[in-house]
């Protein structure tokens, strides 16, 4: 028992040494990276006080030097690359966050998210959500303010998001500071197991993850990860495709690249994977089949972040053209739908902002940064955008008209990041 006991610590602090490791590199390059492009924003200032054919081509030169070792950075880093974005307009997501933080979507006395507003700017979802809270912090570290992010998250914890005892993120609480919702979601800690790794907590990042696989959040029978569980620990949803891609990215940016590989050839042994139809599923249990409502595009664009942080981009290219041969891509306004029914037909043709705003992240993960660029301009021409306000309403019809005029915060603070990234 010592002996084995011996081997699985020995295999920990090797995992925690080569995450680090691979880690400290990624930021090492990644800053490199950002001096150049800080350089080739000073040219650029300096070509528009005096426009000159020596500073244009040392701008064009460090251009190429910019763009090629991005590529390198892509290309060896996948998995850091796809989790957790490299900003090359940091200045506009950063001004856009700050617009942000002068609307009722930002609680200055709490120095919380709340959950949305209304087109006229009021307080729609007043409830504080979890995922909204630590996609914030993934801003600031993105911004280069871990120093920021690390003080932020240390305030969360002295709120009724984080339970102490359980070392588990709740879903949200309300106004009031109080828990609205006391179930906990697997999404929830993964999303805060990202921020872990991105700030360079690795020790604290393998203890949660270790202590994480201890509760019934995992079914080792399965290999699979349950949605929710109830507050005394009992399961309360099943397995959900988009949960265990998340999984699987998490366990390449934390160095296990290979276990993630093999568990994804596992997974699509499962009645989550259609192998007829080659789509995700959007949930299963160990009873019932494969969810009757049909294919969700939230999944299959997981998959395709998984694709991309695995290093298969072509493979990602293939399936996103496969993907708009179906009817989840409206080919007359270029926009996905949410729900594709198991025949083919269509269960709800809304165009949602946040499926938009992670295929434009995938194709900025993916390289495409000017298909990425047209592609937000366009979407910026729908009434996804509200232009007076700045902000991304939450979805519109088929035909264009708006559906829903709510302003979610996610949507705002993913399309902040979306603009650092692509624009």
């Amino acid at each position: 028992m010592r002996q084995r006991w011996f081997l699985v610590s020995k295999k920990l602090k090797f995992t925690s040494y080569f995450m680090q490791t691979l880690c400290q590199n990624f930021k090492i390059k990644h800053q490199a990276i950002d001096s150049i492009r800080k350089e080739l924003v000073g040219l650029l200032e300096e070509i528009e006080r005096n426009d000159s054919s020596e500073v244009r081509n040392r701008a064009e030169n460090l251009l190429a030097t910019l763009e090629d070792n991005l590529a390198k950075l892509r290309e060896e880093f996948a998995g850091h690359f796809s989790l957790f974005g490299v900003l090359l307009y940091p200045e506009r997501t950063a001004e856009r966050l700050e617009r942000l933080k002068q609307t009722s979507l930002w609680d200055e006395e709490k120095g919380l998210w709340i959950g949305g507003v209304d087109e006229y700017g009021d307080e729609m979802d007043d409830n504080c959500y979890t995922k909204d809270q630590l996609l914030y912090l993934h801003l600031l570290i993105a911004l280069g303010e871990e120093g920021e992010a690390k003080v932020q998250l240390e305030r969360l914890k002295q709120t009724n998001l984080w339970d102490a005892r359980k070392e588990q993120w709740v879903r949200c609480i309300n106004e009031n500071g109080f828990r609205e919702d006391t179930a906990r979601y697997i999404q929830d800690q993964f999303v805060y197991l990202r921020l872990l790794v991105s700030l360079d907590e690795d020790n604290e990042a393998e203890a949660f993850f270790t202590k994480l696989k201890q509760t019934n959040f995992w079914d080792e029978e399965t290999g699979l990860c349950v949605h929710r569980l109830l507050e005394d620990g009992g399961r309360g949803y099943n397995y959900f495709s988009d949960d265990q891609l998340l999984h699987l990215r998490l366990l390449i940016a934390l160095g296990e690249k290979e276990e993630a590989q093999a568990k994804f050839v596992s997974f699509k042994q499962t009645r989550l994977w259609n192998k007829k139809d080659r789509l995700w599923t959007f949930s299963m249990n160990k009873v019932d089949s494969e969810n009757p409502t049909g294919y969700y595009i939230d999944d299959q664009l997981a998959h395709l972040h998984l694709m991309v942080a695995l290093g298969k981009d072509d493979d990602a290219r293939r399936h996103i053209a496969r993907l708009k041969k179906t009817k989840f891509w409206n080919e007359r306004n270029g926009l996905w739908i949410k729900v594709m029914g198991k025949r083919g037909g269509l269960h709800d043709t809304t165009h949602y902002a946040a499926h938009q705003l992670s295929y434009l992240y995938l194709l900025a993960a993916l390289g495409e940064k000017d298909e990425a660029r047209a592609y937000l301009e366009k979407l910026k021409q729908t009434n996804l955008w509200d232009k007076e306000t700045g902000q991304w309403i939450e979805s519109i019809r088929e035909d264009g008209s708006e559906k829903s005029t709510n302003r979610n915060t996610c949507d705002q603070l993913l399309g902040a990041l979306v603009e650092g990234l692509v624009e």
